[in-house]
């Protein structure tokens, strides 16, 4: 089956049957993004203007879901960009607030209501920490890195969008290749003999030879 992309239509997830996958980035709290393209069609350039809920399967298992936020105009194809939900949220609100011996869950719960998501799981460790008017997507890197833990962005049962703190990937599966690295040989173009000709400081001509080839 390989890889399929559907959006979110409001009610149910749809098959976009000519997206062509490209890539998913995930950088452990930091960058994450989801790559795609669709024919440069007018039905399509209709569909890229307005902000979509994609995810993308592998053989019918979500791997990976956000929002579509970003569009690159080509000739023949529409490259299509979607982010973490709650960290483009995150990074669009501002925060401030004082917090001394604070469980870590009471001050995550105050940036995710205040951002309008939900909260996930989080450490209850006692902190002491003071924002002003920071971004909210920094003050969770801060609560983060406070509990010594990761954080990451998905969705609750309600499809809200939803942040955690915590251990991130505690589960590791097998992985089935889908591919095999490949090695190639052109002797058409091997070298070996390198001259180098130049000069010395006062003009002479020198060579330099490397190599017992012809």
């Amino acid at each position: 089956m390989g890889w399929t992309i559907e959006y979110w239509d409001g009610s149910n997830w749809v098959s976009k049957d000519d997206a062509i996958f490209k890539r998913i980035e995930e950088e452990l709290n930091g960058h994450e993004e989801f790559s795609f393209t669709v024919p440069n069609t007018e039905e399509n350039r209709a569909w890229v203007a307005v902000d979509r809920r994609v995810r993308a399967k592998f053989n019918d298992t979500v791997v990976w879901t956000g929002l579509m936020m970003a569009v690159e105009y080509k000739l023949d194809v529409l490259e299509c960009t979607a982010y973490i939900e709650a960290y483009a949220i995150l990074k669009r609100r501002i925060f401030s607030g004082e917090y001394v011996n604070t469980a870590a869950d009471i001050i995550l719960g105050d940036v995710c209501d205040a951002a309008g998501i939900s909260m996930g799981v989080c450490p209850t460790d006692i902190l002491s920490l003071s924002f002003d008017h920071r971004k909210s997507f920094d003050v969770v890197k801060l609560i983060a890195e406070a509990c010594g833990a990761d954080f990451w962005g998905d969705y609750d049962a309600s499809g809200n969008p939803r942040i955690n703190i915590g251990s991130r990937g505690e589960s590791k599966g097998s992985v089935t290749p889908i591919s095999w690295p490949t090695r190639s040989i052109d002797r058409s173009k091997q070298c070996d003999k390198v001259i180098v000709r130049g000069t010395d400081a006062d003009g002479n001509p020198i060579e330099g030879v490397a190599g017992t080839g012809n």
